[in-house]
């Protein structure tokens, strides 16, 4: 039987670049003070993501 992994991002947002998830990351900070995120890379899907996990 073969079996194909599938990412399990499938519920996040996806940015294309890594400049995009920076802005969207910045601008979703001023709007929620003291929310903190960064942007990742996910080699599941080829896309970045954003988190609040440090």
């Amino acid at each position: 039987m073969n079996y194909h992994s599938i990412p399990d991002c499938s519920h996040k947002k996806a940015y294309e670049t890594e400049a995009r998830a920076k802005q969207v990351a910045r601008h979703q900070e001023q709007q929620r003070p003291g929310l903190s995120l960064r942007v990742y890379y996910c080699e599941g899907c080829g896309s970045h993501h954003l988190t609040s996990q440090p």
